[in-house]
């Protein structure tokens, strides 16, 4: 039986208990509340986030003074971030410097964004480049910045007051809790309390810390740069689309030369009936009308962000005034302004004519031709030297032309006289400096047949072919490369003949000699006939074997 002191001073105790109970929890409550909002407003900043507190009232009811907005980069290249609210530095008038937090609502007709605060009845009276966008809001976290806020308004009471506050609940914390194997970490009435649990010493070093190193700052244009009256309605997140209705170019495509991107890239959005933006979602497809052009677009169709889209590297080839016609289904079509695709600088060699199959030391049949392009393929006004050289060929391969290099006139440059001395397949590749080198097809030189030597004695060798013309015809011989007379080539017949008055023992040693007949066809071109090979004797009459 406990004595009655113990019994008088029991609802006392008991009540003690339980507001100590209380307090402990909500110290608890209040520190772990703290401590996650300091998380979510300042470790996305370890992921290339970032976080601003909103120390004006232009965004509310959405967005309030106190409020930290964690944003993510925006790059300029992506499609207007339309509907969303975005951070950008605020523009000369601005009462203060330092970042905007305003929602873009509409664009110019230059291309320019419009903003407005959505606790503003009127828009900014200073339209917005969309490179200068700095970040797109991504998460809202509700009144952590307010402390950070009161410092900057230099309302120091309010900080101190925060602060005692936050000392106190920590020092609750820290006091009143400890940790009991296989118990609860808050000690109910009626349980001894000593110690330290690690649940508090942990929320209590996180608000520290985080309070420590808490985000930075920005500033707020003043009502100079905006009305300052109500606009309900407005959310965080953005009232659902209206239904797209029709297209209209943002940004018209900019001039260009052939092959290269348009100077402006073209931007399409979505209009609703009414004729405002909407943030709707439709595949938007460009295609070319007018010239001979072919259009080339990083993604073509591309599907509409936040009812834009944003086209990347758009080129057209070839020389024209074009227009670009955008769509999409169910939508009417629409059209952009004329623009010109001019030629560009010299920027690629090709072969506009190669050669075809022709016997060794032929001149060519088909001549070797070539054009200097820019990067669309349309023809430049260049000048500059072109030469031929031969690709992968035997050693001692020869290429002839009557002029090489050879200098282009107008972007065209044509070689005449082209020849290979010897059979094969063969490539030819043409440089010019300051381009890429361009390399031809594959084609082939044909050695002449072979000669019939046939030896009436061993006095004369006679060289054979067929067809026998029979027609008047000039024909030229070479033994071992030096051109002697035809003897017996008589403009009728198909062979000639090896003997004394043409192949005498003083000009040529005896041995096996190479035999070569040509016929002389236009221009005095000859045209090789056969080859063949003779042994030629030492004795003072020669002997001329078949060889």
């Amino acid at each position: 039986m406990q004595p009655a002191s113990a019994e008088a001073e029991s609802p006392r105790a008991a009540f003690a208990a339980w507001g100590g109970f209380v307090l402990a929890l909500g110290a608890r409550a209040y520190l772990t509340v703290v401590a996650t909002l300091l998380v979510l407003a300042t470790a996305p900043t370890v992921f290339g986030l970032s976080s601003v507190v909103i120390n004006g009232d232009s965004m509310t009811p959405v967005i309030g003074v106190g409020d930290v907005v964690v944003a993510v980069p925006y790059d300029p290249a992506d499609p207007v971030p339309m509907g969303y609210v975005v951070g950008f530095a605020a523009p000369a008038g601005s009462a203060r410097s330092g970042m905007m937090m305003h929602r873009v609502v509409g664009t110019n007709p230059d291309g320019s964004l419009v903003t407005a605060g959505d606790g503003n009845a009127d828009v900014d009276s200073a339209p917005l480049d969309r490179t200068a966008i700095q970040t797109v809001g991504l998460l809202l976290v509700r009144g952590v910045g307010l402390p950070a806020y009161w410092a900057s308004a230099g309302d120091y009471l309010k900080v101190v007051g925060w602060l005692a506050l936050t000392a106190v609940a920590v020092a609750v914390e820290l006091a009143g809790l400890r940790c009991v194997p296989g118990r609860r970490a808050i000690i109910a009435p009626g349980e001894r309390a000593g110690g330290v649990t690690a649940a508090g010493v942990t929320a209590g070093a996180t608000v520290l810390a985080l309070l420590a190193a808490g985000p930075a700052v920005p500033a707020e244009a003043s009502a100079s740069f905006m009305a300052r009256t109500s606009s309900p309605g407005n959310s965080w997140t953005y009232p659902a689309p209206n239904p797209a209705a029709r297209l209209e170019f943002v940004t018209q495509p900019g001039n260009s030369t052939g092959g290269i991107a348009l100077a402006r890239q073209p931007v399409v959005r979505l209009l609703d009936a009414a004729g405002n933006p909407t943030s709707a979602t439709r595949n938007i497809t460009l295609s070319l009308v007018g010239g001979s052009g072919t259009l080339a677009c990083a993604e073509n169709p591309l599907a509409t962000r936040s009812g834009v889209a944003g086209f990347k590297d758009c080129a057209v080839d070839k020389t024209g005034t074009y227009q670009l016609v955008a769509s999409a289904a169910s939508l009417p079509q629409v059209r952009s302004n004329p623009f010109q695709i001019t030629v560009g600088p010299a920027a690629r060699l090709v072969f506009t004519s190669v050669p075809d199959t022709t016997l060794q030391t032929m001149a060519f049949a088909t001549q070797p031709a070539l054009r200097i392009v820019d990067t669309g393929g349309n023809l430049t006004a260049s000048t500059a030297q072109v030469t031929l050289s031969l690709t992968g060929s035997p050693s001692g391969v020869k290429l002839t032309c009557t002029q090489n290099p050879r200098a282009a006139s107008a972007g065209v440059v044509s070689f005449a006289g082209c020849a290979i001395d010897t059979g094969g397949s063969y490539t030819l590749t043409a440089k010019a400096s300051g381009l890429p080198d361009a390399k031809s097809p594959a084609f082939l030189i044909t050695s002449p047949p072979p000669l019939v030597c046939t030896n009436y004695n061993e006095w004369y060798a006679t060289f054979s072919w067929t067809p026998t013309p029979r027609e008047p015809t000039t024909y030229t011989l070479y033994v071992n490369g030096i051109k002697v007379r035809a003897t017996g080539a008589d403009g009728w017949n198909s062979y000639v003949q090896l003997s004394p008055d043409n192949v005498p023992v003083s000009q040529f040693p005896a041995g096996k000699a190479t035999v070569d007949v040509r016929q002389v066809i236009s221009g005095g071109v000859e045209k090789p006939i056969g080859t063949g090979t003779v042994i030629l004797g030492t004795a003072g009459q020669r002997t001329y074997l078949c060889g």
